[in-house]
């Protein structure tokens, strides 16, 4: 088919706010073909990555403007739309992998993402991530897309299938996020920015920007991608030759975005040869738009007609009729769920290995193998993320379902690597997730009994992980555990806990794990050595090594350790006598000691010191609900509440207060908020004294069973 991405065989990147845009030139040979995955990102799953307003309707923008005669009349079957929910991370690196199956020489392969981008440390294996909606909001590599897919993608399809490469990222988007104190976005847009094969490179803005979004463009869009789309249509057609150059779209986005979004700064940079064209004008759609914009000004609603689709099929090729009975069975079991289980001959997988017996090298088999791939990693990311934020950081044993679960998961991961092949860019991540649930699974048997000639195995599958998947910050942690518990190696295990500290410096399981390994190592001298063995999380100043250190005491604190979790905020009290938090800390540990009289004006103290900072108020709800104090505690919730409605620490203490005050029913809706929110600590609850009487009530049992059983 045609395409209006028009004439060289030459391959451009358009870097969008650091993230890169690759718009290919290609001949207008009938016999080409345009393919296109399509994502935006608004709405993620997790609460503590914040939500964006319109990435969603960017990609839907985009999507309906390759389905327009401007854009070349992209096929909807042609075009994969990953909006929201759909966006997984599995999802997403299906589309990849169905790009660079049908994409031939001559081909164009667009790849379009408006969401997140972030890194959480500096370091030379972390290029950067681009989050899915299921992405976790740390330990990225344990469920967001990794920059080096894109880049062995895209070097795959310019390389070796010789197709033509568009990707456009937009995601460079203001918002705390775990990177947000290392410049996380900027340096995932700052490694976006390199080559990856053949490109010529268009940045929405400079590295130290952010993409502007808001509801005076389209209605609800992101500025850059508003400008962008329009341009293509042939607003950026300066000279009226019916065709949109890469020099146009240059001078009207400089033009359209600064003036835009002033006084704010975006500046959009561009790499390449101007003289390329990027577009065919289509008159009426060019004429169409005019029309909307100039009724409605800036806030004109656009083209936004494209519906989510689903992976091109390929049941179009000839089947048997025992064939197409199998496809028809396969899609009735992925709807019921039934990927694996029950055994037997009627669950998806089972399925498709009869189907591939048959059909061997057909189209469709490669089509359901993604499909499944997707589905079974989808299913078992979702256990994973539980894995990695909350059970990792438990020192209680899982619960029943929680341990079928994780084998389940385990196996979805593992079949997926199998169906993905050992060549596949995402196989070294997938076999890294199967090998630590099952160290997962292995050290919570540690917990109750001795694992016999289990240990050695798991260790040595581990460690081959890791050196595959260098960067898999959960697999340090998979090995701290057993070296320290499993091999009696605490020394060893500390370094693999630091390591992971060090690439997820917000992971609360690591800092866990490093200090109850230090404490097995040397108990007497543990926090005398926190400044050293918890390591500064690749920040070497004071202030750096006391919020990594912190964190640590609060991991020991929320998992029951309160003693040493106060000998820890002791020491650092000690050796950061001017800080307010520190301060607070230590008010803290002389409440857990007892020494309540002494406590509170120091607690007092640290709140006049640092009154914006949300930790002197939490800590003095704390103070005062030990004294049975409860009035004075929810004076100081509520100020907190007035400060941070939303948080998931206030609306957690809002709920102690409640609970302790006989408030049942308002207290579990308050604590089903805060998890809702990201709560950290859930296993707090089973022991949580403020909880007692509620633990008691059937109902609040019920509604918190997940955390409570």
């Amino acid at each position: 088919m045609k395409t209006n991405f028009h004439r060289t065989a030459t391959l451009a990147v358009l870097l969008v706010c650091g993230y890169s845009v690759a718009v290919a030139q290609v001949s207008m040979r009938p016999s080409t073909a345009t393919r296109a995955l399509v994502v935006g990102i608004s709405d993620y799953q997790n609460s503590q990555i914040p939500d964006l307003q319109f990435a969603h309707r960017d990609a839907e923008a985009f999507a309906a403007f390759l389905q327009s005669p401007g854009g070349g009349g992209v096929p909807s079957g042609n075009i994969r739309l990953l909006t929201n929910a759909q966006a997984t991370n599995a999802n997403i690196c299906a589309g990849l992998s169905w790009l660079m199956d049908n994409s031939t020489e001559g081909d164009v392969a667009v790849i379009y993402f408006s969401g997140h981008g972030d890194v959480e440390s500096k370091t030379r294996s972390q290029l950067g991530f681009l989050l899915s909606w299921d992405a976790p909001p740390v330990n990225y590599a344990a469920g967001a897309v990794h920059l080096y897919y894109l880049q062995e993608v895209v070097a795959t399809l310019s390389l070796d299938n010789k197709a033509k490469v568009m990707l456009i990222t937009d995601a460079c988007h203001a918002g705390k996020l775990a990177g947000s104190s290392v410049g996380g976005s900027q340096a995932t847009a700052s490694n976006l920015a390199r080559q990856f094969a053949q490109e010529v490179k268009i940045l929405s803005c400079q590295p130290n920007e952010f993409s502007n979004e808001g509801t005076r463009w389209g209605g609800g869009r992101g500025v850059f991608s508003w400008h962008l789309v329009n341009g293509l249509y042939g607003m950026a057609d300066q000279n009226g030759d019916q065709v949109v150059t890469l020099l146009e779209i240059n001078r009207f986005l400089e033009d359209k975005v600064p003036a835009d979004v002033a006084p704010a700064s975006q500046i959009p940079m561009f790499f390449g040869n101007r003289s390329e064209t990027l577009a065919i004008v289509d008159a009426p759609t060019l004429a169409e738009l005019r029309q909307q914009t100039s009724n409605s000004g800036s806030t004109a609603m656009g083209f936004i007609h494209a519906t989510n689709q689903k992976s091109p099929r390929a049941d179009t090729l000839p089947l048997t009729a025992q064939q197409q009975a199998m496809r028809r069975d396969f899609d009735a079991a992925i709807q019921r769920g039934q990927l694996l289980q029950p055994t037997g001959p009627d669950n998806a997988h089972a399925i498709f290995t009869r189907f591939r017996q048959q059909a061997g090298s057909h189209p469709a088999a490669r089509d359901m193998a993604l499909q499944l791939a997707a589905e079974m990693q989808s299913k078992g990311q979702q256990t994973f993320n539980n894995a990695i934020l909350f059970q990792a950081a438990k020192q209680t044993a899982m619960d029943k379902a929680f341990k079928n679960a994780v084998a389940l998961a385990r196996e979805y991961f593992e079949k997926s690597a199998q169906i993905m092949g050992d060549n596949h860019f995402s196989h070294r991540n997938l076999r890294a997730k199967a090998v630590f649930l099952e160290a997962l699974d292995l050290l919570d048997d540690l917990k109750a009994a001795p694992v016999g000639n289990r240990l050695a195995p798991v260790v040595a599958a581990a460690e081959a992980a890791l050196k595959a998947a260098p960067d898999a910050t959960y697999l340090y942690f998979a090995l701290g555990g057993l070296y320290d518990k499993g091999l009696n190696d605490p020394a060893k295990g500390i370094e693999f806990f630091a390591t992971a500290q060090e690439l997820s410096p917000n992971w609360e399981a690591a800092y866990l794990g490093l200090t109850i390994a230090t404490e097995r190592l040397n108990k007497a001298q543990a926090p005398d050595e926190l400044d050293t063995r918890v390591g500064s999380g690749g920040n070497s100043s004071a202030e750096g090594g006391f919020e990594q250190n912190t964190r640590a005491a609060d991991a020991l604190f929320f998992a029951g350790n309160e003693p040493a979790a106060a000998a820890i905020y002791k020491k650092l009290a000690e050796k950061h006598p001017a800080n307010p938090i520190a301060k607070s800390n230590k008010g803290l540990a002389m409440l857990v000691e007892g020494n309540y009289d002494d406590a509170e004006p120091v607690l007092l103290a640290a709140l006049a010191a640092a009154p914006d900072e949300p930790r002197p108020h939490s800590n003095l709800v704390h103070y005062y609900l030990a004294l049975g104090a409860d009035g004075q505690a929810l004076q100081y919730a509520q100020k907190a509440q007035q400060k941070w409605p939303k948080t998931a620490q206030t609306l957690y203490d809002l709920a102690r207060v409640a609970a302790q005050s006989g408030k049942t029913a308002q207290a579990q809706n308050l604590l089903l908020e805060a998890l809702d929110a990201g709560y950290a600590y859930p296993e707090r609850l089973k022991t949580d004294s403020a909880f007692a009487n509620a633990r008691k009530n059937t109902t609040f049992r019920e509604a918190l069973k997940d955390w409570l059983d």
